[in-house]
């Protein structure tokens, strides 16, 4: 459906009235160190970065180590090697790949000055879609300043389709342009809503955080604090029992670490004290050291895919089993863990030709496949419990018209609908996509699956 002009009017009139330290347990991460990391010229910036997604519970206490450096195949922990496909990218298609009864349309059209970013979707307990909308494009260039078409906020998709203000009193943070930049999202088992807020656009300089929108018993969002700060580019949330996992998708500034990424995690227990005046405080990662809440690094694949870009989206499989994907070259690890909760393996379980960009991810309880936005080439992507790789939807460069797929970043599922958030940031020669430019319209769009 389209949102009528009414409806805009009065989305903008109700935004405008919104207002909306420790250490866990863990111990010191033992530190490795990368193999054959690829030379750069620091870090690059990344053409979208999506968020992650919901999926079944795990538990989790373990040392970081480092994960793949690209190879071909690696051990999954069984003593057998992962399979993986050959390196390198498919051809763009020239039209759409995928069944027809897969062709995506239009959930949401929604206004440029309310929501042109749209990223993170969560389901609250009253069955609404909460989704993240950062805002960090149309924007102008003045003598005063850049002007922004909106502010970042949060935004509900209720039952019955229609968009509504959720929560816009984020905390700002010190760095220019003084703007909040809210990602990935996840409801803790407190009730409460965390936010990946990404700094990274504005600051390279370790100033990302993850916020915290306080939720009454009613599920209405009452106000916000900082509960973490120092991640460089913090990207996709999500609890999974008493943790909650954060991907940084650039963590590491030195050239020598090219595309190296992390997961932190943090417990129930310290985020519960933690408040804007006294957040856990991320110590900022070298060659050698790294912060206690480091859960696992990761090493892009030049050269595979996009860019350098490093983890982005989480999810947690039925068995357990933690599954993130790297945006730059569209690798997917799985982390196993023990009977106590502690990591066990960390290894490449798909590394397929036809997947070399991954940002949200999802995991369908019912069918038992992950779904997988493949910005870079417009197409929603399937993985089977197997691993295998099939492509559900695939489009060339598109504005969004009609719900098709303009850069994907955020899959989720409610009910039988696949629902699909267009970041449509654009990418730039450099970085090769389908998605040329950010421009209206703004959608969310949805497929149907059952």
């Amino acid at each position: 459906m389209r949102i009528s002009k009414s409806l805009t009017l009065l989305l903008a009139s109700s935004l405008g009235a919104l207002g909306v330290l420790g250490c866990d347990e863990d111990t010191a991460p033992s530190f490795t160190t990368d193999a054959a990391a690829p030379p750069s010229d620091g870090p690059k910036a990344e053409a979208s970065a999506g968020d992650g997604a919901s999926g079944a519970e795990a538990g989790s206490d373990a040392a970081t180590t480092d994960d793949d450096a690209g190879d071909a195949a690696e051990a999954d922990g069984s003593g057998a090697d992962v399979p993986a496909g050959d390196d390198g990218s498919t051809p763009d298609a020239a039209a759409d790949v995928g069944s027809s009864a897969n062709k995506p349309t239009v959930l949401i059209d929604m206004p440029e000055t309310v929501c042109n970013t749209p990223d993170g979707m969560r389901l609250d307990k009253n069955g609404n879609l909460i989704l993240s909308c950062p805002n960090f494009f149309s924007k102008t260039e003045t003598d005063g300043g850049t002007v922004y078409a909106a502010a970042p906020a949060l935004m509900k998709i209720t039952p019955a389709n229609t968009l509504e203000p959720y929560f816009s009193n984020l905390p700002a943070p010190p760095n220019a342009p003084n703007r909040a930049g809210p990602m990935g999202i996840d409801f803790g088992p407190d009730g409460n809503l965390y936010v990946a807020d990404h700094q990274y656009r504005y600051d390279i300089n370790y100033k990302s955080r993850v916020l915290r929108v306080n939720v009454d018993a009613s599920g209405n969002p009452t106000s916000s604090d900082v509960v973490v700060e120092g991640t460089r580019l913090s990207n996709a949330v999500m609890w999974n029992k008493d943790y909650l996992y954060v991907t940084d998708t650039w963590a590491y500034d030195e050239p020598a670490a090219g595309g190296k990424s992390a997961i932190y995690r943090f417990s129930r227990t310290e985020l519960a004290a933690a408040t804007t005046a006294n957040p856990i405080r991320i110590q900022k990662p070298t060659a050698t050291t790294a912060d206690p809440h480091m859960f696992a690094q990761f090493m892009t694949e030049d050269g595979r895919g996009v860019n350098l870009a490093g983890a982005d989206g989480i999810t947690f499989d039925g068995d357990g089993n933690l599954i993130t994907g790297r945006f730059g070259d569209g690798v997917i690890t799985k982390i196993t863990f023990d009977g106590a909760g502690n990591k066990a393996t960390q290894a490449v379980w798909v590394k397929d030709p036809n997947l070399t960009c991954a940002d949200g991810i999802f995991y369908d309880s019912v069918s038992k496949n992950i779904y997988v936005t493949d910005s870079q080439k417009n197409a929603i992507k399937v993985i089977s419990p197997a691993g295998t790789v099939s492509t559900l939807w695939e489009n060339d460069d598109s504005n969004g018209t009609d719900g098709l797929l303009d850069q994907p970043a955020e899959p989720t599922i409610r009910g039988g609908d696949l629902i699909i958030a267009n970041f449509d940031a654009g990418f730039t020669a450099t970085q090769p996509g389908k998605n040329k430019t950010h421009e209206p319209p703004f959608t969310i769009s949805v497929i149907k699956l059952r």
